[in-house]
């Protein structure tokens, strides 16, 4: 069975969040949830365990 740690943050939309997200993809974490919350976004993340 795969284990899997998982990791969120909140930004706003744009190109700060959209490096965050570039950066976390290249670590292997996979955004599986966007939830806009007033004038800010929380993103969940996740990622095999190592």
């Amino acid at each position: 069975m795969k284990k899997f740690e998982y990791y969120s943050f909140w930004g706003s939309h744009g190109d700060g969040t959209d490096q965050m997200l570039d950066e976390l993809g290249k670590q292997g974490w996979e955004a599986f949830a966007v939830v806009p919350n007033g004038d800010t976004i929380v993103v969940y993340l996740k990622r095999e365990k190592r």
